[in-house]
């Protein structure tokens, strides 16, 4: 028995807008309380008053000269600026994997829960959640540091992980790591595939909204945030749905 793409993606495509009413809430939500972490952990509210720090640039070939004009301190709160980005973002994602994956879970379960309830348990396991996305991330983030290909490597090696986490109780993090390194690797164009494909949508769709030329900044950061979202959640149906597979093909 062969894993055939064009199966899974068929699958995946029916599921995902049979509940892209689900999706879109799951992914607005997880948007929301990634936006409220950066809002608490931005400095720069705390300088509404400093003009010549607010005026970023528009022109990339400013930046280098404005960064001199900054001060040690104005330096340092660009970097929590950043952080704050990341550490927000993180967040979200967090989130967004728990409620995805532990809905997709009940479906495959047939279980009927309902909005409530199904964010009421992936709020239970959002603290190892964290724990394991942070791995995975710091993990990444240092293959990525060196080469590139190493950082692609283990984000495939690594792509299992959050719902052997979710289907599997009680099994730690880094097991859920361990195993979906062993897995993976054997269908690494599969989700190559995926990933790629998820790349190329969220540059388009960027590029779109670019050309719309929406000037508010909130509601650019949380539109790039929700179809971020929404295509990552078809991102863990189609894995989902693929390790399904490759875990019946284990049983017979």
């Amino acid at each position: 028995m062969s894993i055939k793409t064009i199966v899974i993606f068929k699958e995946s495509i029916n599921l995902f807008t049979d509940k892209i009413k689900i999706i879109l809430l799951f992914s607005s939500f997880a948007s929301f309380i990634s936006n409220v972490f950066q809002y608490l952990l931005n400095p720069i509210k705390n300088l509404s008053g400093n003009e010549q720090f607010l005026s970023f640039p528009k022109n990339e070939t400013l930046i280098l000269t404005w960064m001199n004009i900054l001060s040690q301190e104005e330096k340092s709160i660009i970097i929590k600026i950043i952080l704050s980005s990341i550490i927000s973002s993180m967040i979200g994602k967090i989130f967004l994997f728990s409620f995805i994956l532990t809905y997709l879970r009940e479906i495959y379960l047939e279980d009927r829960y309902s909005f409530f309830k199904t964010v009421y348990y992936s709020l239970k396991i959002t603290p190892d959640m964290s724990i394991l996305v942070l791995l995975c991330y710091l993990v990444s983030y240092f293959g990525f540091l060196f080469f590139f290909f190493p950082g692609v490597i283990l984000l495939i090696g690594f792509s299992f992980s959050p719902i052997i986490l979710v289907i599997q109780n009680k099994i730690l993090p880094i097991k859920s790591m361990k195993k979906s390194l062993n897995i993976s690797f054997k269908y690494w164009k599969k989700i190559l595939l995926i990933f790629m494909i998820l790349s190329v949508f969220q540059i388009l769709i960027i590029f779109l909204i670019n050309s719309f030329n929406v000037y508010l900044n909130y509601l650019y950061n949380n539109t790039i945030k929700i179809v971020s979202n929404v295509f990552n959640s078809f991102v863990l149906i189609y894995l989902f749905r693929l390790y399904i597979l490759i875990q019946k093909m284990i049983k017979h």
